[in-house]
């Protein structure tokens, strides 16, 4: 997962709306979101390598998404981030519990930034920052540093969901529609993570396609006030076209 953009307690009739794009290399294997058999109220994708999910959510008021945090010359971790999101979904402790627990672990990581709700609260938390943060109510964005980092592609998607929550009525399809830019920056707006500029050129946009990586899913979670769930997954082909599309509510 590589780009989340999401208003908590913004709107007067949702309590989380969120939309995420995950990236990755069209060769890792990869199911789609759907209830795991082992975790019956689980529902999410699955990393068929390595047995994690980017993002995902539970029947008993919980969700959870992660990113990498970007840095040139990561070296293999002993744990994949992707086991952060469903430990927590499984797990029967409380956000900020779980959250306080991941500091004696966190090397076990690469670098990793988590978002974590159950019913009373949302948090951020990261292995590169020392602090568990409490969401404010608001639109905020989160890629490939830290929560709300300036990046161009968090702006951009922060500001198309500013106006489609202006506009009136929300729908998973048009928050889809707010992740599909696929021009990149100009190089004077682009971060510097330490993997040189054709890399960044190429990472910079919301929506990513490349021959051998780039933008497999975006996934919608619209969770209103009186706990009632709409998740929608929205794969893409390799070559970037839209492919299945999967829906869930309760």
């Amino acid at each position: 997962m590589c780009l989340i953009v999401f208003a908590y307690q913004y709107h007067p009739e949702y309590r989380l709306i969120l939309a995420a794009n995950r990236d990755e290399s069209y060769q890792r294997a990869t199911s789609p979101a759907q209830f795991w058999p082992q975790t019956p109220d689980m529902l999410a994708g699955r990393d068929n390598e390595a047995g994690g999910t980017w993002l995902g959510i539970s029947r008993r008021n919980r969700f959870a998404a992660v990113t990498n945090f970007r840095e040139g010359g990561q070296q293999a971790a002993e744990l994949s981030r992707g086991l952060l999101t469903t430990d927590f979904l499984t797990s029967s402790l409380s956000a900020p519990a779980f959250a306080n627990q991941l500091s004696s672990q966190a090397t076990r990581y690469s670098g990793y930034n988590l978002l974590l709700a159950d019913d009373k609260q949302l948090l951020y938390c990261s292995n590169r920052s020392s602090t568990v943060q409490q969401i404010k109510p608001g639109i905020h964005a989160l890629s490939n540093h830290r929560l709300d980092t300036p990046w161009p592609k968090s702006e951009h998607v922060r500001q198309e969901m500013d106006e489609l929550l202006s506009s009136g009525e929300v729908t998973a399809k048009q928050l889809i529609k707010c992740m599909q830019r696929r021009t990149p920056f100009p190089d004077e707006q682009l971060p510097s993570t330490g993997v040189g500029i054709e890399l960044e050129r190429t990472l910079s946009p919301p929506f990513i396609t490349t021959a051998v990586y780039g933008t497999r899913s975006t996934s919608i979670f619209l969770w209103k006030h009186d706990g009632s769930v709409t998740f929608v997954e929205q794969s893409y082909l390799p070559d970037g076209r839209k492919g299945e599309i999967r829906r869930y509510r309760w």
